[in-house]
């Protein structure tokens, strides 16, 4: 657990191909079903504190038992956190991901993180659950970290459902459509 951002749920790569790396996560580790959002664009998003227009991404989701598993492809040339780390260092691990479950635990900790000195890389929201990808990225570290509401009520559930599902697979159906 980081003592800063919290908990860890998730661990998340660029790619280049998503399809691909869907592929070859389920073949050589074993890792599904992936749920996959296509051609999605967040709304209220801000690139370095700028409002402008939405990165258009595929988001793919999977378990490695409680570790949520994402993969994500933008699809433009939109400035974004992705495109920097895919410019600095290639397809890889490009964050972690701490999870809130009410918008006042959200907020509190934006404005902790921001007083505390940490800068905001992008954020915006994928219906009801708002982002922030905070500009961590060193030498030392090399990826980011992001604070999501992945365990509001609106999609905490539906997380768990996927959850339950991946410690049940069977290997058939490696990519479905997210729910």
């Amino acid at each position: 657990m980081s003592r800063i951002f919290g908990a860890t749920r998730q661990v998340a790569m660029v790619v280049k191909d998503i399809d691909t790396a869907m592929a070859a996560m389920t073949e050589k580790m074993g890792i599904g079903p992936f749920f996959i959002l296509r051609d999605v664009q967040p709304e209220d998003y801000q690139y370095r504190g700028q409002a402008m227009a939405a990165p258009v991404l595929s988001l793919a989701f999977a378990f490695s038992g409680d570790l949520n598993i994402e993969l994500i492809q933008q699809h433009d040339d939109v400035p974004s956190a992705y495109t920097e780390y895919l410019a600095a260092r290639g397809q890889g691990v490009q964050h972690l991901s701490s999870w809130t479950s009410k918008p006042e635990e959200y907020d509190a900790l934006r404005a902790e993180l921001l007083a505390a000195g940490h800068r905001i890389a992008h954020e915006g929201r994928v219906g009801t659950n708002r982002f922030m990808y905070f500009d961590t990225i060193d030498p030392a570290l090399g990826m980011c970290f992001e604070v999501s509401e992945g365990l509001s009520a609106d999609l905490g559930p539906l997380v768990a459902q996927m959850c339950e599902i991946t410690r049940t697979w069977d290997g058939s159906g490696p990519v479905r459509p997210f729910a």
